[in-house]
């Protein structure tokens, strides 16, 4: 396989992108379900992307104690840990076709 090959399987499928989604998804379907049984309506299939897009506009509070670089270094850290494993299991258990 090229390169771009492997970034395409990383970021579209069942990569990043897809992944995100598919959790955002999911989350939605759980709280349509929570919501109709209480006999409630629930949220808009879209509900979970504006809390998304809002939760970028919001202030980040550093701790008054805290390194500012550790502290928004570590979120990068933990991406990079798990985009690190899940190759290791791709590579280990055979790419796909």
């Amino acid at each position: 396989m090229k390169p771009l090959e492997y970034l395409f399987l990383f970021l579209v499928f069942p990569g990043f992108l897809f992944s995100s989604i598919m959790g955002l998804m999911v989350s939605w379907v759980d709280r349509k379900v929570t919501a109709r049984l209480q006999w409630r309506k629930g949220p808009p299939w879209y509900q979970n992307f504006f809390d998304i897009i809002k939760l970028f506009y919001k202030e980040t509070l550093v701790p008054q104690g805290a390194s500012k670089s550790i502290f928004f270094g570590m979120p990068l850290i933990a991406l990079a840990s798990a985009t690190l494993v899940s190759t290791i299991l791709l590579v280990v258990n055979g790419m796909p076709s």
